[in-house]
């Protein structure tokens, strides 16, 4: 969808198919790969991963950040946009989608509380059936470093609406996350400082799996 168009998607009634998935090998250099609703390897989240990698993110880190890749690339198959095409439109929706979504059923035993109901004693609440927001910042925060360390020459587009979108909903007083956007030589902060919060942020990796 154009930048700029009038249109306004519907996001609530947006179908979502659970396509592709992440496959882990047994190459130390390349511990999981994503692979979409062709059986294609999708090279750019290789690569991002890759480099995230040398950075010295943990086997954990790389497979949360190849499940939230998952859901996006998932997002823009629905919407029918590739992914060096996206603009801030989508990103947005997809912030739209992620927050209005529920996730999907799950077993849940017969005496465990009610989603979203509190803990009389501990006064902690129990997970909702919609994605918490910790878990759509760090959605957010991953895709942000995943377009900021992908070739810039292939993200020419993308460029834009992550330095708008995406970087008001994940903004941070570290001048690093801002100068991805400015410089040639990729950053990483991002992904790995949110993830490092805690691994429970991203969404579960069994809500993906197919």
């Amino acid at each position: 969808m154009p930048e700029h168009s009038t249109m306004v998607r519907d996001v609530a009634a947006l179908k979502v198919a659970r396509v592709g998935r992440v496959e882990k090998s047994d190459d130390p250099l390349r511990p999981f790969r994503l692979v979409d609703a062709d059986g294609t390897e999708v090279a750019a989240v290789s690569e991002f991963l890759h480099h995230m990698l040398a950075d010295d993110a943990s086997p954990t880190s790389l497979r949360s950040y190849a499940y939230e890749l998952l859901a996006w690339v998932r997002f823009l198959r629905a919407v029918d946009v590739p992914w060096h095409l996206a603009s801030r439109v989508e990103a947005r929706d997809f912030a739209l989608w992620i927050k209005t979504t529920k996730k999907p059923p799950r077993r849940r035993r017969p005496d465990a509380p009610a989603p979203g109901s509190v803990n009389p004693v501990t006064g902690k609440a129990a997970p909702g059936d919609n994605y918490a927001a910790r878990t759509r910042r760090h959605a957010r925060a991953v895709i942000r470093s995943f377009y900021a360390t992908t070739a810039p020459t292939r993200i020419h587009r993308a460029r834009d609406w992550i330095g708008s979108t995406l970087l008001r909903s994940s903004s941070s007083k570290d001048p690093r996350r801002h100068s991805a956007y400015r410089s040639p030589i990729p950053s990483t902060a991002t992904a790995r400082s949110c993830n490092a919060r805690s691994s429970s942020q991203s969404i579960p990796c069994s809500m993906l799996r197919r």
